[in-house]
C-alpha cells in the first residue's frame, strides 16, 4: 500500500497537461498556449492521477468499447406534445477473451486528465475473440449526471460477461448539448422525465437482437433507475429490473411483476423520511424484490465523483466509494445469477 500510495504522489498530473499543451505548438497562438499554461497550472498544480485508485476488474474477460448512433427513434417529447424522431447515443461495453492488439483509450471523461480505463477501443483490436454473453444489461444515467461518471460498475459487470449498453439521454444527459427546449424540460414533473426515459428504454429494445432465452437486463440510477422499473412494469421482454438508489414514486412503488433489485444509499433515506416509507411499502408489496439498504454511502458514491474529490486531495474521500462499488456489483452479480 505504501509502495501505491508514493507512486501516486510521485506522479503528478500537471506535466502531463504541459506535454500535451507543448505539443500544440504551430498550431496555436503563443498567446493562447500561454493562457492554457496559466489555467493548466491554477487548475491541476495539486491534483493527484486517478489510474492507482480506479477499481480493478474482477471478472475472466477483457472489456472492450464501442459507440452507436443509433437513428430514427422515434421518441415521445413531453415539450413538443407530440412523438417525434430524434437519435440516441450510445456506449457498448463488450466482454473479450483475448483482445488481441489494440489500445485502451477510453478516458473517464472528456476531459486530458481523466483516467484510462480498463476498456479497449474495438476500433483499434485486431482479430478480438467474442464469447458468449450471459445476458444484455441496459444501463440509465440520473439527472444531469455523464453516462461516463458510472463506467467502472459497466466495465465490471462486462468482466462477467454482460454485453452492456449505456444511454445518453438527451435532455438529461450534462455531457450532451441540450436541445433549445431545455428550460421547458426543467419544469416537468419528476415522473415524465422518468416516463421519458423509459420511453428511450423501450426504444433501444427495439433495436436489440436478443438470442433465445437470453436474458433482459434493465439497470438505471436515480430518475434512471425510476425508469428501469416503469419500463418493466410494461414490456414483457424484460427478464430483470435494477435500481440503484431511484426514488420510490407512487409510479414504482408497487414494483414489477419481474425479479427486482432495489439498492438505497443511506443517505438518500435520511434525507427523505417518505422514501424510507415508501422503501418499506416497496418491499413488502413486491414479492419478486431484493431491497437493500447500503450504510454509509450516499448517491454519488456509485459514481466516480469520490475518486475526483481524492484526487483534489480529500484522502477520505475513497472509503464510500469502494464500498459502494463492492457491495454493488456483489449485489448485482448475485441477484443475477439466482
Amino acid at each position: 500500500m505504501a509502495e501505491a500510495a508514493n507512486e501516486i504522489y510521485e506522479t503528478p498530473i500537471l506535466p502531463t497537461v504541459l506535454r500535451y499543451i507543448d505539443s500544440m505548438r504551430g498550431n496555436l497562438s503563443n498567446s493562447k498556449l500561454n493562457q492554457m499554461e496559466d489555467t493548466a497550472f491554477e487548475k491541476f498544480k495539486d491534483m493527484r492521477p486517478l489510474s492507482a485508485v480506479l477499481p480493478k476488474l474482477t471478472g475472466n474477460y477483457y472489456v472492450g468499447h464501442s459507440t452507436k448512433i443509433l437513428h430514427g427513434v422515434n421518441r415521445k417529447d413531453p415539450i413538443v406534445g407530440d412523438t417525434v424522431e430524434g437519435n440516441l447515443s450510445l456506449d457498448i461495453f463488450t466482454p473479450l477473451k483475448n483482445p488481441g492488439h489494440g489500445q485502451s483509450n477510453l478516458r473517464l471523461s472528456g476531459t486530458l486528465v481523466a483516467p484510462r480505463t480498463h476498456a479497449f477501443a474495438m476500433k483499434t483490436l485486431t482479430h478480438p475473440e467474442h464469447v458468449d454473453v450471459l445476458g444484455v444489461i441496459l444501463f440509465s444515467h440520473g439527472l444531469e449526471n455523464d453516462p461516463a461518471e458510472y463506467r467502472p460498475l459497466l466495465e465490471e459487470l462486462t468482466s462477467h460477461g454482460y454485453l452492456v449498453i449505456s444511454i445518453n439521454h438527451p435532455y438529461t444527459s450534462s455531457s450532451k448539448e441540450l436541445p433549445s427546449e431545455k428550460e421547458a424540460f426543467d419544469h416537468l414533473a419528476p415522473s415524465q422525465k422518468a416516463e421519458l426515459q423509459a420511453s428511450d428504454i423501450s426504444q433501444i429494445i427495439d433495436h436489440i437482437k436478443l438470442h433465445e432465452n437470453e436474458p433482459l437486463i434493465v439497470m438505471g440510477i436515480g430518475l434512471g433507475g425510476q425508469a428501469a422499473i416503469l419500463t418493466t412494469q410494461v414490456d414483457p421482454r424484460i427478464t430483470h429490473c435494477i435500481n440503484l438508489d431511484g426514488k420510490l414514486t407512487k409510479d414504482t412503488i408497487e414494483g414489477t411483476a419481474k425479479p427486482t433489485l432495489t439498492l438505497l444509499s443511506e443517505k438518500s433515506i435520511k434525507e427523505n423520511g417518505k422514501l424510507r416509507s415508501d422503501f418499506e411499502t416497496f418491499t413488502a408489496l413486491s414479492a419478486q424484490a431484493q431491497t437493500y439498504l447500503i450504510e454509509g454511502v450516499e448517491r454519488s458514491d456509485f459514481s466516480i465523483r469520490p475518486l475526483l474529490k481524492w484526487a483534489k486531495g480529500d484522502d477520505n474521500a475513497l472509503d464510500s466509494s469502494k464500498k459502494a462499488h463492492e457491495i454493488t456489483t456483489q449485489a448485482i452479480l448475485d441477484f443475477l445469477s439466482s
